[in-house]
């Protein structure tokens, strides 16, 4: 029986040799790794640049910048401020105008007013011819003969006379005397058209229409007995600003006349 033979028992039939001797390092090698450095890759190293001279005539090329040229990065953004409190500054500043406004029109009419003559009070509706619409004056005294005159009142500037249903208008304008007679002698003295109103422009006559309409607590006309007194009105029509003096007085019945001085 044959026994199978194997090429490393030393059958030299093929060729076959498996020597114990290592393989000789090609020349340049590296002996422990057999790698030769111009042809295993693993010992190749890269071939460095070569700078080439910069041809005549090409333009230079810029220098590098410092930093990079790149834009700057935007800031970020701020968030809007809120219109209200704007909106509040704005409606203080609109009030504070309109109070200081207020002050100074205020403080304006009061300084208009301070500085204007008190106007006097308007007459009731109804009642021309009120007190209230002249100017009082008095009183005057005076003796004509043994007889007492004396002023009560002169009222200047009345724009009318009577009551509400009936009044008189005068062309310029109503002066009206009050004035008191005493009369201590044994004569009857009459008092009526025998009185006139003296200014500083002239002498004007008794207005008999209006001195019956001027209602007052005193007589228009009427006559006085011996030893007796009495109250009477007379109302003159004069121009507009006339200025009164006098109550000038014709007393025929005693053959005396007078003149009652007026305001005093």
């Amino acid at each position: 029986m044959e026994t199978d033979r194997h090429p490393s028992d030393g059958d030299d039939q093929h060729g076959y040799s498996y020597g114990g001797d290592p393989l000789e390092a090609a020349d340049g090698a590296d002996p422990s790794t057999g790698a030769h450095p111009d042809t295993d890759p693993r010992g190749a190293t890269a071939p460095r640049a070569v700078l080439r001279p910069i041809p005549e005539g090409f333009p230079t090329p810029p220098p590098r910048p410092a930093r990079p040229n790149r834009r700057p990065a935007p800031p970020p953004e701020q968030p809007a401020p809120s219109g209200r409190p704007r909106g509040l500054l704005l409606a203080g500043i609109s009030l504070a105008a309109v109070l200081l406004l207020i002050l100074v029109v205020g403080g304006g009419v009061l300084a208009v007013r301070s500085f204007s003559p008190a106007d006097p009070a308007p007459s009731a509706a109804g009642e021309p011819g009120s007190p209230s619409t002249a100017e009082q004056s008095g009183p005057g005294s005076t003796e004509v003969g043994e007889v007492a005159l004396t002023e009560v009142s002169t009222e200047v500037g009345v724009r009318s006379v009577g009551g509400s249903s009936s009044w008189e208008d005068p062309e310029g304008e109503f002066v009206i005397v009050t004035f008191e007679v005493e009369n201590p002698s044994s004569s009857t003295l009459r008092i009526g058209d025998n009185v006139s109103l003296e200014t500083a422009d002239g002498t004007y006559p008794v207005d008999r229409e209006a001195t019956l309409e001027h209602t007052a607590g005193s007589t228009a006309f009427g006559v006085i007995p011996p030893a007796g007194s009495q109250t009477f009105h007379a109302v003159f029509d004069v121009p507009i600003g006339a200025e009164p003096t006098g109550l000038h007085v014709d007393l025929a019945d005693i053959d005396e006349s007078g003149t009652l001085p007026l305001g005093g």
